[in-house]
């Protein structure tokens, strides 16, 4: 429950991952027609010689085609593609997938459309962390997938040119190295990549069509001429014009378009610039006017449409005129590709597209291209298409445009998850045009709210709410209203939320149900700070019902995780592990986790997993969550991870790593800024101190704040809100039994059971049956010290009648060894039915008894298959692990934190399993390791 009383702030642009966490490429829709390859012209010179070399290219591995732009690499590829009887992923690349998030989110798609349904989904997500290790890691993850495939698949990365980041070039080369047999790469590209090809030749593993191989010869030039273009030619004028192009495929089709008196052309290896140069002087010159102008004004548009190109036209035009146009065009070979059978979707040649677009800037004006671009803005915001409408809106330059477009869809784009986009453009407005608009100023502190930077968010809804002294409307009003309810919400001021939350229910129109489901979610925060849990899990779920009917993606996550908690802090673990499950399924339909809730989600089934005493998978759920969730609204789900980390070491018996992950806990208050933050951390703290028996620092903090004094415990404090008042009379009563078995005295446990006596009502009103466990517990202990025994097991029934239903281990297990002879002691009442009470199941509590008897360890790595025994015995024990946790995909500082070791020991180790293993990088370890069997 420790989420409820957390509040945070956002992510500092200067913090490591800012940079992509707030990156709108992370969370917008994929573009399909990277996705496939392009459609094949009818009229078309067959090259099957070469789809023969490339079929026998690829039992080596990789096929490298290596040219100038031109000499038809995608159209060969297109050609290949149809003959190819096995999964082929293909991805057309572009500047904007040299960001990792991007180029893993459209390399799992194509892999998805492929057939590949069963790839690991969350490979996209973990490297919205932002880091390098969270990359390669992802990475690791999806090629361990690809390697474990039966059946071929092929992999085209055209426009290979395009991808310059190292991180990218540099996973990619580590996993060609090891790339299995079954597993084959096509790699188009205008200049060779910086990869090692020379090492790959030398190894056999490379393939390459050059422009040497790829070049017409003079049956292809003469049959393309004559047949594909539709001219009457002698020999010796196709001769002519090969030898001026030297075979240069696009070369050729651009002197035959403008055939007449030209001085020869030079070749096209003289320039990127050359090239633009001459399609526009042979091509572009050489149409209409009004083609030249339909040209270059659609040139802005990743796809024509129609449509849209009709929208764009200089004159009139209706969509059946656009089409026919642009059919007209792509008859006439004008470097116009079709994207689909019926004609109805094209893309330009992007040389011809970069050609028009220079053109385009250099002879319009620029306020002409902020209206071509608002124009198809505003048409691909009214045909729903909001991700390129947002596109061009910016690309117009245009603020108060680009507010405007802000003003009228920021609802929508924040129903599915788009907050970090949105904040990363509101921070971009100036101020006044934020105080001129009062749709924009409520989102932005909405906005803002979320991303839990209240004090902004507070100022900008007052913003908002004073456009309403000049022109009030209720619709309005309930919305400022339900958006400073969940900031008082969030600050623990319930009582001042609920009433906003009321007052914004009473003037909210019905059917504004998007604002509504606000605030049902903000009254559920108020009843579970307030340790109101059915009052909470029914507004929950009415706030998930009304999201759900708004379309309001990222609300319904958020309700669906809080539901969660508030199902297992009523003791139901199977419901609330089927509500987080559900909706990790959700993000996983969603190919995309644009606010980390795969994070979030995987660190609440960590904690279910430790309180049933799972401790293996819960540390490997922990850790996983711990690297998903980091970069989104990161101080709250992570400090509460790192809580949950630390409670799963000391329950391993490892006191370091216990402290360690309290420490990265206690970071994490630095950034929420948070006074209450730092109190649940330094009552999770006092806690763990006192399971080990450490009762010094949780006296002097009873003393302290009051809680304990010579007369004993203050009954009558409270603190807010009231659920951290009910953790802290648990810690006291604690305190008080711990105080009790160290001085002897019967005083401390008297004191104990006071503090049980008044809380365990409280627990059962509020249906806490997680705390009433411990409760309970605590109670039998403390009346066992007393000397009543029959009570004392009276007390222990009921703590198990509670924890068995739901498998509810933990509990008993951390109270130690002191808590097994009164187990011992309630299995004899029942083998001699002497017990005045309802005793649990044998089964159970001999369960039970055996957990305190078996030492608690963490899942320990496979033995290596005989095949590899030889490596393995090379690898210490130690390095064995951290190899099992690589191929997991867990950063150096996960593996660091699970294994209790420095971050630099670490990266000793891994060092030495490099060495060992003739490796250079992680991703090469995990390959040669998983061909060794060492992972099996």
């Amino acid at each position: 429950m420790y989420r409820f009383s957390n509040t945070g702030r956002p992510l500092s642009p200067s913090e490591p991952g800012a940079a992509l966490a707030t990156s709108p490429l992370s969370s917008l829709p994929l573009r399909r027609a990277k996705l496939r390859p392009p459609c094949l012209r009818h009229a078309r010179i067959p090259r099957p010689h070469l789809v023969a070399q490339i079929h026998t290219g690829l039992q080596k591995g990789v096929v490298l085609l290596s040219a100038p732009p031109g000499f038809g690499k995608t159209t060969l590829l297109a050609e290949w593609a149809e003959t190819w009887a096995h999964p082929l992923a293909w991805l057309t690349l572009d500047a904007e997938d040299n960001e990792p998030i991007l180029f893993l989110r459209y390399l799992g798609e194509a892999l998805r459309q492929a057939g590949l349904t069963d790839l690991p989904t969350e490979a996209a997500t973990w490297t919205l962390h932002g880091h390098p290790a969270a990359f390669e890691s992802a990475f690791i993850t999806l090629t361990n997938a690809l390697e474990a495939l039966s059946t071929p698949l092929a992999v085209v990365l055209d426009d290979f040119h395009l991808l310059t980041t190292p991180l990218l070039l540099r996973a990619l080369a580590d996993w060609i190295e090891e790339l299995p047999p079954h597993l084959h790469l096509l790699l188009a590209t205008r200049h060779d990549p910086p990869l090692p090809l020379a090492r790959w030749r030398a190894r056999g593993l490379l393939t390459e069509l050059r422009a040497t191989e790829l070049r017409f010869s003079p049956q292809e030039a003469h049959a393309f001429l004559t047949q594909v273009m539709g001219l009457t030619l002698t020999e010796v004028e196709v001769e002519s014009l090969l030898q001026r192009t030297e075979g240069w495929i696009a070369g050729l089709q651009l002197l035959a378009l403008s055939r007449g008196a030209r001085p020869p052309t030079p070749s096209p290896t003289g320039g990127h610039d050359y090239v633009l140069d001459f399609m526009l002087e042979e091509v572009l010159n050489h149409q209409p006017a009004g083609v030249q102008d339909f040209l270059l004004r659609t040139s802005i548009l990743e796809t024509l449409s129609p449509a849209l190109c009709a929208a764009l036209a200089p004159t009139p035009m209706d969509a059946a005129e656009a089409q026919a146009l642009l059919h007209r065009l792509e008859h006439a070979n004008l470097f116009l590709q079709p994207l689909d059978a019926e004609g109805t979707c094209y893309r330009y040649h992007p040389l011809f597209a970069e050609a028009l677009r220079r053109r385009l800037q250099d002879t319009h004006p620029a306020p002409l291209l902020a209206d071509l671009h608002r124009r198809a803005s505003t048409w691909l915001e009214t045909h729903g298409d909001l991700q390129q409408a947002l596109t061009h809106a910016l690309a117009s330059g245009d603020v108060a445009f680009v507010a405007a477009f802000m003003a009228r869809q920021g609802e929508a784009l924040l129903k599915h998850g788009h907050l970090h986009l949105l904040l990363r453009h509101l921070r971009t407005f100036p101020p006044a045009l934020l105080e001129a608009e009062p749709r924009l100023a409520l989102l932005y502190a909405t906005c803002l709210t979320l991303a839990l930077d209240l004090e902004s968010a507070a100022a900008w809804a007052r913003v908002a709410e004073q456009h309403l002294q000049q022109a009030p409307t209720p619709e309005m009003q309930g919305r400022v209203w339900a958006v400073q309810s969940m900031i008082t919400a969030l600050r623990g001021e319930g009582e001042q939320a609920l009433a906003l939350a009321r007052r914004a229910l009473e003037v909210l129109p019905p059917e504004d149900v998007f604002s509504r489901s606000y605030v049902a979610f903000n009254q559920a925060l108020h009843h579970a700070l307030a340790a109101e849990f059915p009052r909470a899990e029914a507004a929950l779920r009415e706030a998930i019902a009304l999201a759900e009917t708004a379309g309001n993606w990222m609300l319904m996550m958020m309700a669906r995780c809080h539901l969660g908690e508030v199902q297992a802090a009523r003791g139901r673990l199977a419901q609330a592990l089927e509500t987080f499950e559900h909706a990790l399924a959700l993000t996983t339909d969603l190919a995309h986790d644009p606010l980390g809730f795969r994070g979030d989600l995987h660190i609440e089934i960590g904690e279910i997993l430790l309180k049933r005493n799972e401790l293996a998978a819960a540390q490997t759920y922990l850790a996983r969550g711990l690297e998903l969730c980091q970069p989104w609204l990161p101080t709250s789900i992570a400090l509460e991870g790192y809580l949950h980390l630390a409670h799963l070491r000391h329950c391993l018996g490892d006191v370091e790593g216990a402290q360690a992950a309290l420490e990265r806990a206690h970071a994490m208050v630095s950034l929420t800024q948070s006074e209450l933050d730092d109190r649940i951390v330094h009552l999770y703290r006092l806690r763990l101190g006192l399971l080990r028996g450490e009762w010094a620092p949780a006296l002097e903090w009873a003393h302290r704040e009051g809680w304990l004094s010579a007369t004993g415990p203050n009954l009558t404090a409270c603190a807010e809100p009231p659920i951290l008042d009910l953790y802290i009379r648990l810690n006291l009563a604690r305190l008080c039994l711990t105080l009790a078995r160290v001085q002897g005295e019967p005083l401390p446990a008297a004191q104990a059971l006071q503090i049980l006596e008044i809380l365990l009502p409280r627990l059962e009103q509020a249906d806490f049956v997680e705390a009433q466990i411990e409760a309970h517990l605590l109670r039998a202990l403390a009346l066992e010290r007393l000397g009543e025994r029959t009570d004392a097991l009276a007390a222990l029934s009921h703590a198990l009648a509670l924890a068995e239903p739901e498998g509810f281990r933990r509990p008993f297990l951390d109270e130690g060894p002191a808590l097994l002879p009164l187990l011992g002691h309630l299995q004899s009442t029942r083998r001699h039915r002497t017990a005045p009470f309802a005793p649990p199941s044998p089964a159970f509590v001999h369960h039970l008894m055996e957990a305190f008897t078996t030492p608690p360890h963490p899942a320990e790595a496979p033995a290596p298959t005989p095949a590899a025994s030889a490596k393995a015995a090379l690898l210490t024990p130690r390095e064995r692990e951290i190899l099992h946790l690589v191929a997991q995909g867990y950063s150096n500082g996960e593996i660091a934190l699970s294994l209790c070791l420095a971050l630099n020991t670490v990266k000793r180790h891994l060092n030495n399993i490099y060495l060992k293993l003739g490796v250079r990088t992680r991703t090469q370890a995990v390959a040669r390791a998983r061909r060794l069997g060492l992972l099996n």
